[in-house]
């Protein structure tokens, strides 16, 4: 009996080394035949919950923040024989914004979802796991919209002012970048246009000092409004003076018309140049002066034929007409 206790204790560390390299050669076998291997996935799929509390709550993220869920990648631990069928379609990337309900600066979690969490042994690592953001009050504001210009005319052309629709425009953003807004403006170029202009013209923002404010976010994006401008050649004509009486002949008795003298005695016009080039002279309304014994003063108006415009303002003209007792000097 102490014979046989002693052959199954006498080579006992040997028995010991002998089970355990066998584990190894086993856990080697296995590793070989199946090892871990490492796998990256590029432009992750996200999914946004919640945007529509933002909405009913009267929020709105500024920036492009959505352009931060882009190209996200994760890192994966598989086993060899599962490395081809794991794919990026077995992940996806939760972003949870349902828990937001004022306007601040939040540190939003990004949560890996595993489809198929038994091809995968262990993700190690993702590009990005957080995403900052600022949430302010959404509001909305009519803001008028005017007119700007670059460059300039061609000698010898005239512009209309313009005129735009919609006059006002309805803008939907952001709290702060909103009431940064002083003025809108459609920009025109008036280098080389030598004909009337009608086009779609985006709305350019503007601050109080004269910014453009092009990187202002809109729910709606960017307005745009439709410019009408007459552009047409001009030119200086005298006003036609022989026409301006009518009555000289009856004057009282002893009175004669001693002089008559307009406020100005040319205006410019406007219009295609089929029309202004048949121009050289203006008329005005006609002043009776029928039995007058004194002076008369009167503004009459200016007289354009069709399809010409005054340009300058002067569309009335005053006109003096001195009247007055023939004396022993007139009639030398």
């Amino acid at each position: 009996m102490k014979k046989l206790v002693n052959a199954l204790t006498g080579n006992l560390t040997l028995k010991i080394f002998s089970v355990v390299l066998a584990f190894l050669m086993w856990a080697f076998v296995l590793s070989d035949t199946n090892p871990i291997r490492m796998k990256s996935f590029e432009n992750i799929n996200v999914s946004v919950k919640g945007e529509s509390s933002l909405e009913d709550n009267g929020l709105m993220i500024l920036g492009d923040w959505a352009q931060e869920l882009n190209n996200i990648r994760i890192d994966v631990e598989v086993n060899s024989e599962d490395f081809d069928a794991v794919t990026a379609d077995d992940f996806s990337i939760s972003l949870d914004l349902s828990s937001i309900v004022s306007p601040g600066q939040y540190t939003v979690r990004l949560d890996i979802v595993n489809k198929e969490p038994l091809k995968v042994q262990k993700i190690t690592g993702v590009s990005k796991s957080t995403i900052d953001i600022v949430v302010d009050k959404k509001i909305t504001r009519e803001v008028p919209v005017q007119s700007t210009f670059n460059g300039e005319l061609p000698a010898g052309y005239w512009a209309s002012t313009p005129v735009i629709t919609p006059e006002i425009v309805s803008i939907t953003g952001a709290e702060q970048e909103i009431n940064q807004i002083q003025t809108a403006a459609c920009v025109i170029n008036l280098d080389g246009m030598t004909s009337s202009y009608n086009e779609k013209a985006s709305i350019v923002f503007y601050d109080e000092n004269g910014n453009d404010l092009k990187d202002i976010q809109l729910e709606d994006g960017v307005p745009s409004a439709i410019v009408k401008m007459d552009v047409y050649p001009y030119k200086n004509v005298d006003i036609n003076m022989e026409d301006l009486l009518v009555g000289e002949n009856n004057l009282p008795a002893g009175y004669i018309i001693k002089s008559t003298t307009l406020s100005v005695t040319n205006v410019n016009i406007a219009g295609p140049s089929d029309v202004i080039d048949q121009i050289d002279t203006v008329n005005v309304e006609t002043i009776n002066v029928s039995n007058a014994r004194e002076n008369i003063v009167k503004k009459v108006k200016v007289l354009i034929p069709d399809g010409a415009q005054i340009i300058d303002g002067n569309t009335q003209i005053e006109v003096v007409v001195e009247i007055g007792k023939v004396t022993r000097s007139d009639t030398q």
